[in-house]
């Protein structure tokens, strides 16, 4: 039987996150230079204003580099971090393409398909999807039912087994606040 942990890809799942590293107050400041260097761009506000949100900023940016955080190298490292971020939540692990798998999780709903058949996403915890955010797409496995069969409740424990196609592709779900890509 196949666990959770085992779907997504393990050789995309290491990669440096300078960002994880971050003390939640580093994060903070770096989210506030984030904004004071935005407000400065744009020259919002009165002179006074701008002469006090520059010495913050200087402040911040100092304290930041007093603490080992170099916040110019750290941003340059975004878009870096956040497509291997991505790559990390969607790659499935290749090995298990084409297999016949055993796996115990909840069914969440989903709409059907056009051609009528009844489709769930099978999600390791009870309310993913609906009451807490959806887990990342390597963590959910897009379930074609049978059509005389549907969930008797909504996050019902189940045990499937079936041969699992690591595909990505994006369909809508229903979460909390509506469907979410």
């Amino acid at each position: 039987m196949l666990d959770w942990i085992d779907l997504p890809d393990p050789s995309v799942q290491d990669f440096e996150d300078p960002f994880r590293d971050l003390s939640p107050e580093q994060f903070d400041d770096v989210l506030f230079v984030v904004r004071l260097r935005g407000r400065s761009r744009q020259q919002a506000g009165t002179d006074e204003e701008r002469q006090k949100w520059q010495e913050l900023l200087s402040e911040t940016e100092d304290a930041l580099l007093a603490g080992g955080t170099n916040i110019d190298w750290l941003l340059n490292r975004r878009e870096l971090v956040a497509e291997r971020r991505r790559k990390a939540g969607v790659m499935g692990t290749p090995q298990f393409d084409g297999q016949t798998i055993t796996l115990t999780g909840f069914v969440a709903p989903a709409p059907n398909d056009p051609d009528g058949q009844p489709v769930a996403y099978l999600v390791p915890e009870r309310g993913m999807c609906s009451h807490v955010p959806p887990p990342p797409p390597s963590q959910m496995i897009r379930v074609r039912l049978k059509k005389d069969w549907t969930p008797n409740y909504v996050h019902q424990p189940i045990r499937l087994t079936g041969k699992i196609t690591i595909d990505a592709t994006e369909q809508a779900i229903v979460v909390m606040d509506g469907l979410e890509p």
